[in-house]
């Protein structure tokens, strides 16, 4: 289809496509393996390839479900601080609440504004 010659994938390049969920997606995987084949620069595709072709999966499990509203608001923001580098202030701006809302969150404990930490509507 591209012109190219035919190319094998390495140990490593295997290794790389297994380790990926591909959850049903065959359009997804055959879309990773055309790219990786585009961008190899010999006769093989190595794992560097196919790495810069697949979006890094996000683990599961990541917000707890089932769980309540606080529950999975605590968690979110953990996870968006773990996204941030630890960076709470851009934690809170990619999450779009206050720095303070945030570390009640953080610290699970409701701040005076906030007695019941329910409140989605922030979150």
């Amino acid at each position: 289809e591209y012109g190219l010659p035919a190319m094998e994938l390495t140990t490593a390049a295997v290794r790389a496509l297994r380790e990926r969920r591909w959850p049903g997606n065959v359009r997804e995987l055959r879309n990773a393996i055309e790219r990786a084949v585009v961008l190899a620069t010999g006769p093989t595709v190595d794992a560097i390839e196919v790495s810069e072709t697949i979006a890094p999966d996000v683990p599961s499990g990541e917000l707890p479900f089932p769980a309540t509203i606080a529950e999975v608001n605590r968690a979110a923001a953990r996870r968006m601080l773990e996204l941030s580098g630890g960076n709470k202030t851009d934690a809170a701006r990619r999450l779009g609440i206050s720095r303070p809302r945030l570390h009640r969150l953080l610290n699970l404990s409701p701040g005076p504004d906030d007695p019941d930490d329910e409140d989605t509507s922030d979150v």
